[in-house]
């Protein structure tokens, strides 16, 4: 990261106009890129320009930081999180953004992940019970019976966990 700051001296940096150019690259743009390309103005090109390099130049004290610790490396992960996001939506360049991300997670604390844990597993919760909904009303045509066995099967598998799963098989 400090490298990339180190790297920012050519002219469009300068000027503030190195978005602007990333944004003319047909071959790498996606269509959210193309799209977003709409909405850059002079002042919006500007604004992420240098945005882009006051972050790269502030990550090594972000990251480094001996005061504030955990929430200067929170910061640190938010903010390169969303760049990145916004990098992987914007341009083709493969799993460079992806991956930066999952490495981010390094910046974080054992409560830091424990959290996005339990967030993960609220978002999953409230797709599967949408995927749960559309499940039961393909199943509407099927046999209720079978269905109710089944699941009472399971739940007394999942609640006792001295039967096992072998024994679980053989009982269907």
């Amino acid at each position: 990261m400090l490298s990339n700051f180190i790297n920012k001296t050519g002219k469009m940096w300068v000027e503030g106009d190195a978005v602007y150019y990333m944004y003319q690259l047909d071959t790498f743009l996606t269509s959210f890129g193309a799209w977003f390309n709409t909405l850059i103005n002079p002042l919006i090109n500007s604004f992420l320009t240098y945005g882009t390099i006051f972050l790269e130049a502030s990550a090594l004290f972000l990251i480094l930081s001996p005061i504030y610790t955990k929430w200067t490396r929170r910061i640190a992960f938010i903010c390169f999180c969303c760049f990145h996001i916004m990098i992987g939506l914007s341009v083709s360049i493969g799993l460079f953004s992806w991956i930066m991300i999952a490495a981010l997670i390094l910046l974080l604390g054992k409560h830091d992940v424990s959290f996005l844990k339990r967030l993960l597993k609220r978002v999953n919760n409230h797709v599967n019970v949408g995927l749960r909904k559309e499940h039961i009303l393909v199943k509407k045509n099927q046999d209720l019976k079978r269905v109710k066995r089944d699941r009472k099967s399971t739940r007394l598998n999942s609640s006792h966990r001295c039967i096992s799963y072998a024994v679980f098989c053989l009982k269907k």
